[in-house]
């Protein structure tokens, strides 16, 4: 369709071919007259009732042809050679019903960008979405459902794999667009905030398995003072620290304390 047999000028052809470069298949579809209300009438509002039946009959065809179920199924819908979903591919529609309700046709370049910038902000926000997904996975949690710890290292090996890629991403898909700005910074940007998120909540994970570690030492160093008062030797202590640990999980580090005093202290009076 884009096609010409003429010496085109060099911006009519540069503009075929980004057109071109837009759709994977570019079809045609006639429309008849839409009726002499709509022709004669210049007060003509787009009222339904005063479009032709044949002409509307037609619409009908046209949109079933664009959007026919099993046609999708087998031809992903794209534009600007990304491809696009039923709720994105409605928001390209209202975008060109806009164009289209001034007085004068919008101009080709002009429907070009209009597409370009849509497809620019859909690459952006897959290029978060990719990031966003990929380390959410590295949070895996255990038969409780507790969240496991992610070290350190790992978590920023992650990141700079995944932030890469979703920087690949954006780039591949807006090269040959002709933006008016370039928005990598402003998706970098984007991501460091979400992966500081991410990293507040490692820090969290680390501090409560540390948290963990001194609450058992805690338990056993007492339990094994304990045991030493009252006679009944270190080991017998210690070995009720997993009992008692799990006890007091809950309890603030203050209740710990004062719960192991009153204990110890219990014991030692008891002897």
């Amino acid at each position: 369709m884009l096609q010409s047999i003429h010496n085109p000028s060099e911006e009519t052809r540069d503009l075929r071919q980004r057109l071109s470069s837009c759709f994977n298949l570019i079809e045609g579809f006639l429309l008849p007259e839409p009726g002499e209300q709509v022709r004669v009438n210049e007060t003509f509002d787009g009222s339904i009732p005063d479009i032709g039946e044949h002409f509307r009959n037609h619409i009908k065809d046209f949109v079933e042809f664009v959007l026919h179920v099993p046609l999708n199924i087998r031809d992903t819908k794209r534009i600007c050679s990304n491809e696009v979903s039923g709720e994105e591919l409605k928001t390209y529609i209202k975008e060109f019903v806009e164009m289209f309700q001034g007085d004068q046709l919008p101009e080709p370049p002009t429907i070009l960008e209009a597409m370009e910038t849509m497809a620019e902000n859909k690459a952006f926000n897959d290029a978060v979405w990719l990031y966003q997904r990929n380390m959410e996975e590295i949070f895996t949690t255990d038969n409780d459902g507790n969240i496991n710890v992610v070290e350190k290292d790992f978590f920023m090996e992650r990141h700079n794999t995944y932030l890469q890629q979703a920087m690949d991403l954006y780039r591949n898909r807006t090269s040959l667009m002709v933006l008016d700005r370039d928005r990598s910074g402003e998706l970098r940007e984007n991501i460091l905030e979400i992966s500081g998120r991410f990293e507040q909540t490692v820090n969290t994970l680390l501090q409560n398995q540390h948290d963990k570690i001194r609450l058992k030492l805690l338990v056993v160093g007492a339990l094994g003072l304990a045991g030493i008062g009252i006679g009944v030797g270190v080991t017998e202590g210690i070995a009720a620290a997993p009992a008692i640990t799990e006890f007091v999980s809950g309890m603030t580090s203050e209740q710990i304390i004062t719960s192991i005093t009153a204990f110890t202290t219990a014991l030692l009076n008891r002897r």
